[in-house]
């Protein structure tokens, strides 16, 4: 027989604080948390019913000026290897950029 099941229940400052999380103006861009805490984020938002669009929106705008940085930076690299090393950042957000822009669909076609 399995033991009695325990049921969480969200506080009020705690229920803010999400509300706060899937708000987030200026999320993380390193690629690891993008997979992690931006699909999170959306799962999140799914299953309150609440909309993503600001969630895909803030995650793409953060992704853009990471991406405008390192082509601004791969401009002035010092070295070829530099270069490389930024133009391999370059393309990460490039490929992630794609990805967020089909994530504004999440839940369209389930």
């Amino acid at each position: 027989m399995a033991p009695p099941r325990v049921e969480y229940v969200l506080t009020e400052p705690g229920r803010l604080r999400v509300m706060e999380w899937l708000d987030e103006p200026t999320p993380a861009t390193s690629i690891r948390r993008v997979r992690l805490e931006f699909l999170s984020r959306l799962y999140i938002a799914r299953e309150l019913g609440m909309p993503i669009a600001d969630i895909v929106t803030h995650q793409r705008e953060a992704c853009l000026r990471e991406r405008d940085r390192a082509l601004a930076e791969r401009e002035c690299a010092a070295s070829d290897i530099e270069r490389l090393a930024l133009d391999f950042k370059v393309s990460q957000f490039e490929a992630a950029l794609q990805w967020i822009d089909r994530c504004a669909y999440f839940g369209e076609h389930t």
